[in-house]
C-alpha cells in the first residue's frame, strides 16, 4: 500500500525530482563532465576526487577526502573502479569501492551513480528518510560498520528499482526526488 502510495506521489509530482538540481551537491554538472557512461571502464583520482568532493559539498572535510583519495594510486584506482563497474550487486559494488582510502559507502554509492545514473543512486539520509516516511524501510540507519552500511545500500537500491520498474524513472531521477521530498520536508500526508 505504501509503495503504491509514493508511486502515485511520485508520478503526480514529477517536478520534485528537479527541486534541488543546482545545489552544491547536485550531480548534474559532475555527470555532463564525466560524459557518456556507455564506454566507461573505470575512473582515476581526479575523477574520484571531484566526485567525492561534490558528494561532500557543504558537509565540510573536502579537503580530507581530497587528501585521503591521493593517497591511493591511479592504478588502485582504476583497478577498484573497473571491479565495481562491472558488477550488477549494489553490496559488491560498494564494497569494492569503500576500499580505496576516502571512500565511504555514500561516496561509494554516488561514484556508482554519477558514472552510470541509468543504473545506480546514490544513498544518503535524506533518500532513506523519504523512503521511510512510506514504510519501506526502517526509520533509523542505525549501521555503524562498513558492512552494515553497505547491506543498507542493497535494500535502498532493491526499493529503488521497483520505484524504477513502477514509474519508468532512472534511478538517478528516483533518488533525486527522494531528496528534495526530505529536503522540503514534504510528508505523505501533504502531497
Amino acid at each position: 500500500m505504501w509503495q503504491s502510495m509514493l508511486i502515485q506521489h511520485m508520478l503526480r509530482n514529477p517536478w520534485l525530482s528537479e527541486a534541488f538540481c543546482r545545489s552544491r551537491n547536485a550531480p548534474l554538472a559532475v555527470i555532463e563532465q564525466l560524459g557518456p557512461a556507455t564506454n566507461r571502464t573505470s575512473i582515476g583520482r581526479d575523477e574520484l576526487v571531484k566526485i567525492a568532493q561534490t558528494k561532500i559539498a557543504g558537509a565540510g572535510g573536502t579537503e580530507r577526502i581530497k587528501t585521503l583519495i591521493e593517497e591511493n594510486t591511479e592504478a588502485e584506482i582504476r583497478q577498484a573502479s573497473a571491479q565495481a563497474f562491472a558488477t550488477i550487486s549494489p553490496e559488491e559494488a560498494v564494497r569494492i569501492l569503500t576500499t580505496l582510502k576516502g571512500v565511504g559507502v555514500p561516496v561509494a554509492s554516488a561514484v556508482l551513480a554519477w558514472c552510470f545514473p541509468k543504473r545506480w543512486a546514490v544513498i544518503d539520509r535524506r533518500s532513506w528518510n523519504a523512503l521511510a516516511s512510506y514504510g519501506l524501510l526502517p526509520s533509523v540507519r542505525e549501521s555503524q560498520t562498513t558492512e552494515e552500511k553497505i547491506r543498507d545500500y542493497g535494500k535502498y537500491m532493491e526499493e529503488v528499482w521497483r520505484i524504477c520498474d513502477a514509474t519508468g524513472w532512472q534511478p538517478q531521477r528516483v533518488d533525486r526526488w527522494l531528496y528534495a521530498f526530505d529536503k522540503c520536508e514534504v510528508t505523505p500526508a501533504n502531497l
